[in-house]
C-alpha cells in the first residue's frame, strides 16, 4: 500500500513522466519500424549502383586478362567506399580472378550458388562473424565473362538510425522537461488549494472552528473552497444558535426553583444549578469530579431511608425509559418532590438522565395546617349542631303545641306558622353542620354512578334559572362506586347552586362522568389514599370564575364566591366532607372571567378478589 503515502503533487510528476516517456518510445518505435526499410531499400539501390559501375571497368581487364590490374580498381573502389566489405570477381568457370581480401579468398563464399543467370542480378544476406551482409551478384557480360560479387554492410544505416535516436532522444528529453514544468506548475495549482483545505482543517481540529478559504478559481477547487466555506457559515451559524440553546438553559436552570441535576448514560455529570447544591448542601470538591456516583454517596448520608433510595436510583438508571414521581424525606426534616425523566434523541436513543428536586416542606406543613384546621372547624360545627338541635327541638315542639291550641282564624297564626318554617330551616342548617363534621350515618353501597346523575338530572333543571342550559354527558357503561346515593345526590345539588349563583345572567353547565387511573407515584400528587382506577364528575360552568385567594378558601364553612345567596355559604364545605367521607378527592381550576369546573374523585367498586389495574 505504498502507493497511498505519495503526494499528489508527486503522482501528478510522476504520471506526467510516465505518459512522456511512453509517447516518446512509442514515436521511436513508430519511426524506426519506418524508416529502416526505407534506409534498406536505400542502401539496396546503392549497392547496386556501385556493383553496376564497377562492372562497367572490370570488363576490359577481364577481356584482356589483366587480374592484376583489376585486383588493384576493385580494391581502390572499397576503399573510397566504407560500406563495401568485399568484393570478388569470378570468371565464366566460376574461379576467382580477383578479389579484395588481400589474402586468401574465404572457401564459404567460393563454394556458395550464387552465379547470376543471364542478366539477372541476384541479392540476398549473408550471416557472417562481422555480421549480416548484403550481398550482390551481377553478371559480366550476361554471363559470358563471369560475374561480380559485391558485400555491404549496414553501417550507414545504423549511422543513420543512431542519428535519427539520438535526435528522438533529443526532442523526448525536451518535451520531457517541458511537461514536467508545466506538470510541477499544474500540481503546484491543483495542491496548493487542497493544501489550504487541509491547513483549515487541521485547525479546525485544532477547535479553530471558523477559518475560511480563498476562493481564487472557478473550477472544481473553487466549487470545493465555496461549498467548505458554505460548511464553515453553516457550522458558525449553527454554534451560535446552539450557544444561544445553551444560554437560555443554563438561564433557566439558575433562575429555576427546582434543584436540577443532568447525567450522562457513563454516570457523568453534564450540568447542575446551584439550586441543587443549595439544597443538598454539596461541597465543590465533589461538584468538581462530575461524578454521579461521588455525589450520589453524599446524598445518601442525608436521606431517611438511604438502602430505598439507592435502590430506586440505581433501577431508574438501569432502565432507561423510565419516569420517577416520588417523596424524598430527609433526616433533618426536610421533604423534596423528586422526578426523573430519561434524556432521548429522536432515534430513541438514551443519552441519560434529568432530576427535579423541588423543597415541598413548608406546602406539606400547610396541607397539614389546614386539614387540622377543616377538622377542628368540624368538631366546633358538630358540637354547636349538637347543642343547638336541641335547643330548636324545644322551640319546634312549643311552637306545633301553640299552634294546635289557638283557632285558625287567631291573628298570632301566620306568626307560629313563620316560627316553625324558621325551626325548620335551621333544622336542615344542623343537619347540614352534622355532615360536615361527619357525624352524620351513611348507607354506604355499590351504586352506578351514571345512574345517580340522570336520577338527579331532573332536580338540577328545577334548581337552575331558565337561562342556564344544562349539559350531561355520561359514558355508555355502569360506573360503579361505593357511596351514599343521597349523599352524591347531593354533592350534585351543592355544585349546580354553586354554579347557578355564579351565573345570575345566565350560562351554561355541563356535567361530565367516567374513569382516571393513577399509580402511585401520581396519588401522591393528588392526595389521594390508594392507587388505582376513580370514577370522577365534573361540574363546569361558565360563570365570573374566581381568582386564586378565593380557591383557597372555597372549601371553608360560611364563605361563598359572590354576594349572593349569602345563606348558601357552607354549601361546598359539605361537599367536600362528603367527598372525604367517601375516600375520594374534589379538585377546583378557575380563572376569572373564564367560569369554574370542579372535579369530584371517587374509588371505583370492584368485584372481590378482583385487582384494579
Amino acid at each position: 500500500m505504498w502507493h497511498k503515502n505519495i503526494t499528489l503533487k508527486v503522482k501528478i510528476l510522476c504520471g506526467t513522466v510516465g505518459i512522456v516517456f511512453l509517447t516518446g518510445l512509442a514515436i521511436t518505435l513508430f519511426i524506426i519500424a519506418s524508416v529502416q526499410p526505407k534506409l534498406l531499400d536505400k542502401l539496396q539501390k546503392r549497392g547496386v549502383y556501385i556493383a553496376q559501375n564497377i562492372a562497367s571497368y572490370a570488363v576490359p581487364p577481364i577481356l584482356t586478362e589483366k587480374f592484376f590490374e583489376l585486383t588493384l580498381m576493385i580494391n581502390e573502389q572499397k576503399k573510397q567506399v566504407e560500406d563495401i566489405e568485399y568484393i570478388y570477381i569470378l570468371d565464366e568457370n566460376r574461379n576467382v580472378i580477383a578479389h579484395t581480401f588481400g589474402g586468401r579468398f574465404p572457401v564459404q563464399l567460393k563454394n556458395l550458388n550464387h552465379i547470376p543467370s543471364g542478366k539477372q542480378n541476384r541479392i540476398y544476406y549473408l550471416n557472417t562473424e562481422q555480421g549480416e551482409i548484403m550481398h550482390i551478384a551481377i553478371p559480366l557480360m550476361e554471363g559470358n565473362a563471369g560475374s561480380l560479387h559485391l558485400g555491404l554492410t549496414e553501417k550507414s544505416i545504423k549511422q543513420d538510425l543512431s542519428d535519427i535516436l539520438m535526435t528522438l532522444m533529443l526532442f523526448i528529453f525536451g518535451v520531457l522537461v517541458a511537461g514536467i514544468s508545466i506538470a510541477f506548475l499544474f500540481a503546484r495549482t491543483t495542491t496548493k488549494p487542497l493544501s489550504e483545505v487541509t491547513s483549515v482543517i487541521r485547525g479546525i481540529g485544532s477547535k479553530n472552528l471558523y477559518q475560511k478559504l480563498n476562493v481564487s478559481t472557478s473550477d472544481e477547487i473553487g466549487e470545493l473552497s465555496r461549498a467548505f466555506n458554505t460548511m464553515i457559515e453553516l457550522r458558525i451559524e449553527t454554534e451560535g444558535a446552539l450557544q444561544l440553546s445553551k444560554a437560555i438553559q443554563m438561564t433557566q436552570q439558575e433562575t429555576s426553583c427546582e434543584g436540577m441535576l443532568v447525567v450522562d448514560e457513563k454516570g457523568e455529570i453534564l450540568s447542575c444549578n446551584q439550586r441543587f447544591i443549595d439544597m443538598w448542601k454539596i461541597p465543590d470538591e465533589i461538584i468538581k469530579t462530575k461524578s454521579e456516583e461521588s455525589a450520589l454517596k453524599y446524598m445518601l448520608d442525608k436521606v431517611m431511608t438511604p438502602d430505598e433510595y439507592l435502590k430506586r436510583v440505581r433501577y431508574l438508571n438501569n432502565n432507561h425509559h423510565e419516569r420517577s414521581y416520588e417523596e424524598i424525606a430527609l433526616i433533618d426534616g426536610t421533604i423534596f418532590n423528586c422526578q426523573s425523566a430519561p434524556v432521548t434523541g429522536t432515534d430513541d436513543k438514551y443519552y441519560g438522565r434529568v432530576w427535579h428536586f423541588c423543597n415541598i416542606t413548608e406546602q406539606k406543613k400547610l396541607r397539614m395546617l389546614q386539614a387540622q384546621k377543616m377538622e377542628a372547624i368540624g368538631r366546633l360545627a358538630g358540637g354547636i349542631a349538637y347543642d343547638f338541635k336541641n335547643l330548636l327541638s324545644s322551640i319546634i315542639g312549643y311552637a306545633h303545641l301553640t299552634f294546635m291550641k289557638i283557632g285558625s282564624y287567631d291573628p298570632l297564626l301566620p306568626n307560629i306558622e313563620q316560627i316553625i318554617k324558621a325551626a325548620n330551616k335551621a333544622a336542615q342548617l344542623t343537619n347540614n353542620l352534622f355532615e360536615f363534621s361527619k357525624k352524620q350515618t351513611m348507607d354506604m353501597k355499590p351504586v352506578n354512578l351514571n345512574r345517580i346523575i340522570s336520577k338527579a338530572e331532573k332536580v338540577l333543571r328545577r334548581l337552575l334559572n331558565k337561562n342556564i342550559e344544562l349539559t350531561i354527558e355520561t359514558p355508555a357503561n355502569e360506573l360503579m362506586v361505593f357511596a351514599d346515593s343521597s349523599q352524591i345526590e347531593q354533592v350534585l345539588i351543592n355544585l349546580a347552586e354553586n354554579a347557578r349563583d355564579a351565573m345570575p345572567n345566565g350560562g351554561r353547565l355541563t356535567i361530565r362522568s367516567g374513569t382516571v387511573g393513577f399509580d402511585a407515584e401520581q396519588i401522591k400528587a393528588y392526595d389521594f389514599e390508594e392507587p388505582g382506577m376513580y370514577a370522577v364528575i365534573s361540574v363546569t360552568d361558565s360563570g365570573v370564575g374566581m381568582n386564586k385567594e378565593k380557591i383557597d378558601k372555597i372549601f371553608e364553612p360560611f364563605f361563598t364566591a359572590e354576594d349572593v345567596n349569602k345563606e348558601r355559604g357552607q354549601s361546598l364545605a359539605i361537599v367536600y366532607g362528603i367527598v372525604r367521607q367517601h375516600n375520594g378527592h374534589i379538585s377546583i381550576s378557575s380563572e376569572p372571567g373564564k367560569g369554574t369546573t370542579f372535579r369530584t374523585y371517587l374509588p371505583c367498586s370492584t368485584p372481590a378478589g378482583q385487582k384494579v389495574s
